[in-house]
C-alpha cells in the first residue's frame, strides 16, 4: 500500500471509530496521563537556588582567630578574622578549572 493510499484511507478509518469508544479512550488516556504526572511529581525533588556565597576552606589559628577562602559567584577572597573583627586580606586570582587547563595544554601541543 502506497503512502498516498494510506493517507486517503485515514478519513475512512477515522469515520469507522465509534465516538463513544473514542471519548472513553481519551478519558482513559487522560487518567493514565494524570496518574503518570502525579507519580513523577511525587518523586521529583526541587533543587534550591544555588547559593552565590560559599566557604571554600578555613583554617583556625587558635584563640578565636582564623583565615578563610570564600567564594562569591566566581570571585574568591582570603579573609582573616579575630574575636571582634573580620578583614579582607586579599582578592585571589582566578584559577582556570581542570577542563580549561586541559584544553589550553592541548592547544599548546597542537601548535608545536
Amino acid at each position: 500500500m502506497s503512502t498516498a493510499s494510506q493517507v486517503g484511507a485515514l478519513p475512512a478509518v477515522a469515520g469507522a471509530i465509534n465516538s463513544r469508544k473514542t471519548s472513553g479512550g481519551i478519558q482513559m488516556l487522560a487518567k493514565q496521563l494524570l496518574s503518570s504526572i502525579n507519580w513523577i511529581l511525587q518523586r521529583v525533588k526541587v533543587q534550591p537556588k544555588r547559593k552565590t556565597l560559599r566557604l571554600c576552606e578555613n583554617l583556625s589559628l587558635g584563640e578565636k582567630r582564623f583565615v578563610a577562602v570564600i567564594q562569591v559567584e566566581s570571585e574568591r577572597f582570603l579573609i582573616g578574622g579575630a574575636a571582634g573583627s573580620v578583614s579582607l586580606l586579599t582578592r585571589l586570582q582566578e584559577t582556570p578549572n581542570f577542563s580549561e587547563s586541559l584544553q589550553n595544554k592541548l592547544k599548546e601541543e597542537v601548535a608545536r
